[in-house]
């Protein structure tokens, strides 16, 4: 079984993680996990906004996208584009225009390990354990890094959501934030559902300001379901057979 499917399945025997180290990788694990899906179905949709929060007539777009493909080459075809209304499938389909969930990268990002370090914060015991992240000081003028704060699971170290910042946005860009839920099970995978993204910018007296959604459904992730039950030695092929935290606090990559 490939090292994914048996981290996957491991989740349900082995005991809770403790340290920072330990919640942090089984949070790469889930993520390393998506990476491996085969195919999911990904619904945009972005508009711009005054300056009450009211979204702008005719600026509006919806998306819809499929990926599919093999581990790690998923790639995304549009298969229907509306703007304000009108069908722009075809236009968008020849622009190759790229889905902007696709340009945030994930903290818990396997590749993202030395970028980040992950200091675990105080929370209810009785509820998710907390963990803030920032760049470590070598990367903290990198592009595409976040400082913020995400939700894990205290039995399993799965992610249920993250929220954040973009550290250094990109040109004309003040702010972008960005909220990540993970409220999809597939097989023994935690999957992503929905993201939310803000985002400033402008000249001087001309600002501008937007949001995104994302919804994602239709995840098939062959390596994340569970493997079939054993038959029981007694019966036929088919028959049934018969925190209190403690540890290191933080994690500081490298």
């Amino acid at each position: 079984m490939l090292w994914t499917g048996a981290v996957l399945t491991g989740w349900a025997l082995a005991a809770a993680p403790m340290t920072t180290t330990e919640f942090v990788k089984e949070a790469m694990a889930q993520e390393q996990a998506m990476l491996r899906c085969s195919s999911w179905v990904q619904m945009q949709y972005a508009a711009e906004l005054d300056r009450s929060g009211a979204v702008k007539p005719g600026l509006e777009l919806r998306v819809v996208r499929r990926y599919a493909g093999p581990p790690g080459a998923q790639k995304a075809t549009i298969v229907t584009a509306e703007r304000s209304g009108n069908d722009v499938t075809t236009d968008l389909q020849k622009s190759g225009r790229p889905s902007e969930a696709d340009r945030f990268r994930s903290p818990f990002h396997p590749d993202a390990r030395p970028l980040y370090m992950f200091i675990r914060a105080t929370a209810d015991p009785g509820g998710p354990l907390k963990l803030e992240f920032r760049p470590t000081y070598a990367h903290r003028r990198d592009a595409g890094l976040f400082d913020g704060v995400a939700l894990l699971d205290r039995a399993t170290g799965r992610v249920l959501e993250w929220r954040g910042h973009l550290v250094n946005p990109p040109t004309l860009v003040s702010r972008v934030e960005v909220h990540v839920n993970y409220g999809l099970r597939v097989g023994l995978l935690d999957a992503r559902s929905h993201v939310h993204v803000e985002i400033e910018g402008g000249l001087l007296f001309y600002r501008r300001q937007g949001k995104m959604d994302f919804q994602f459904t239709d995840w098939v992730c062959p390596e994340s379901m569970p493997a079939p039950a054993a038959p029981s030695v007694s019966g036929p092929p088919d028959a049934p057979g018969g925190t209190q935290e403690t540890g290191e606090r933080a994690d500081r990559g490298s």
